[in-house]
C-alpha cells in the first residue's frame, strides 16, 4: 500500500501529506527523497519571476535565481510567531512572501518587513548573535536560506554568491540609512 500511494504522489505530481501516512522503515527514506523532490520543484516555480520581487534576488538571471531558489527551504507562521531573539545564533535569514514581520530591540520597533524583504540578514552575514526579536504580524509565508545551503551554493556557483552578498549588502545600507532618517 505504501509504495502504491508514493507511486500514484508521482503519477499525479501531487504531494501527499507526510504526517498522513505510516510507512516501513525501508520505504521511509525513498519517500522522504520523494517529496523533497516535490518540494523544491515547488521552490523553482516560485522562483519565475522573483528577481522584480524580491531584492535579494536583484539582478540575477531567472536561471540563477532558481539555482539559489534550490538552497531554500519554505515555511509558514500564525501570528505572534518569533523567528528570532536576542542572543540566539543565527543559522538562517528568511525572505518573506507574504506577510509582515516587526523586528524589535529594546528599544523598541526598529522596522516592519513586509513582502519581497528579508530578516534575519546582518547577524547571519556577520555570523554573531541576534541582538534583537523578529516577530510575525499576522499569518507569514517565508523562504528559509540556512548557512550549510548558502555554502553549498558559494562553493558550486561563486556568481550567485557575489551577487547575493551584493544585494545583502544593498538590503542593509537600505535598513541603516532608514533607520538614520529621523521621523518627523
Amino acid at each position: 500500500v505504501e509504495r502504491v500511494d508514493v507511486v500514484r504522489m508521482l503519477k499525479l505530481h501531487r504531494a501527499l501529506e507526510p504526517g498522513a501516512m505510516t510507512l516501513h522503515p525501508a520505504i521511509r527514506d525513498v519517500a522522504d527523497r520523494v517529496l523533497d523532490a516535490f518540494s523544491r520543484r515547488e521552490l523553482l516555480g516560485w522562483a519565475s519571476g522573483l528577481t522584480d520581487r524580491v531584492s535579494l534576488f536583484a539582478g540575477l538571471t531567472e536561471e540563477q535565481a532558481g539555482r539559489l531558489a534550490l538552497g531554500f527551504t519554505r515555511v509558514e507562521y500564525g501570528a505572534d510567531r518569533i523567528l528570532f531573539a536576542p542572543g540566539e545564533q543565527p543559522d538562517r535569514l528568511y525572505v518573506i512572501l507574504d506577510g509582515e514581520v516587526r523586528v524589535e530591540v529594546a528599544g523598541g520597533v526598529r522596522a516592519r518587513i513586509e513582502a519581497g524583504g528579508v530578516v534575519g540578514e546582518a547577524a547571519f552575514v556577520e555570523e554573531r548573535a541576534h541582538t534583537g526579536w523578529a516577530t510575525t504580524v499576522g499569518p507569514v509565508r517565508a523562504v528559509v536560506l540556512g548557512r550549510e545551503e548558502l555554502a553549498r551554493v558559494l562553493r558550486q556557483r561563486p556568481d550567485i554568491g557575489a551577487a547575493l552578498y551584493r544585494n545583502l549588502s544593498r538590503e542593509l545600507l537600505g535598513k541603516l540609512r532608514a533607520a538614520s532618517v529621523p521621523e518627523g
